[in-house]
């Protein structure tokens, strides 16, 4: 550009322009450095790993890495979430030992029978010990009267545990289905994009082809060239972030439905 200037085939302002896009393009550089500098460092802290030491990253784009759930239902996935997670599995049987603790409330209300077997033996020598032997049995019936309503208190008491344990576990059910139906909203649109950003790279790689042979036969000028070629390097870094977003997607509804484990 400053050779064109110089031949006065560009203006002032086109130099400085490019000036301009250099500088921010330096800057975008250093920036990108940075973030993955710091990307770097998280990672490895995160795995307590020596930040200072020599690593190899590989990194793939490796399908198999994540489950797709294109082609599953929000009923399916629902019902996936309900039956791994932990905390829903939690609730339930929580729900379980309240019943179970009612039911032991009610026992009092019941009459309660025991039984005894006895066995005794007396001498006047020690030889003569089991000589002398005599047995009891005995059977006892208690029938409740009153408890001083230590009774009633305990089975109101576990009946108000039993509905506010069907309440938590309908509240966590609402949460889990409402998870659920968000993230597959935020899939769907990360997939679109995905779509959108593929196509955009086809339209830009055209136009900067288009604008390269016509900058030949001096049909454009340099600058509106390199446009064409920066709107290819977005549409490019779109995608990828695209790309980033529905890997990121699929992850989190793993992670809701509770099938995303420690060796992934």
């Amino acid at each position: 550009m400053k050779e064109m200037l110089d031949l006065s085939m560009i203006s002032i302002a086109d130099y400085y322009s490019q000036e301009v896009q250099t500088a921010n393009a330096e800057s975008s550089l250093l920036e990108a450095k940075t973030n993955y500098q710091k990307a770097r460092i998280s990672l490895l802290d995160y795995l307590s790993m020596d930040i200072t030491g020599d690593y190899e990253f590989n990194l793939t784009d490796d399908e198999k890495n994540y489950a797709d759930y294109d082609d599953s239902s929000f009923e399916e996935l629902s019902e996936i979430a309900l039956t791994n997670r932990k905390d829903y599995q939690s609730k339930k049987l929580e729900l379980e030992n309240a019943e179970s603790q009612l039911t032991i409330a009610k026992s009092d209300y019941m009459p309660s029978l025991s039984g005894n077997y006895g066995l005794s033996t007396s001498a006047t020598a020690p030889g003569d010990l089991f000589n002398r032997r005599v047995y009891s049995v005995g059977l006892s019936l208690s029938l409740p009267v009153f408890s001083g309503w230590d009774t009633e208190y305990s089975v109101e008491s576990a009946k108000v545990s039993i509905k506010n344990a069907e309440e938590e576990l309908r509240e966590l059910e609402r949460n889990i289905k409402s998870e659920v139906m968000n993230v597959l909203l935020d899939m769907e649109n990360a997939k679109k994009q995905v779509e959108v950003s593929e196509k955009a790279i086809k339209s830009a790689e055209e136009s900067w082809k288009v604008n390269k042979e016509n900058y030949e036969i001096g049909n454009v000028t340099y600058i509106e060239m390199q446009e064409a070629y920066n709107n290819l390097l977005s549409a490019q870094n779109d995608n990828v972030q695209a790309i980033y977003d529905y890997y990121t997607t699929n992850y989190e509804l793993k992670n809701i439905i509770g099938e995303l484990t420690y060796n992934e």
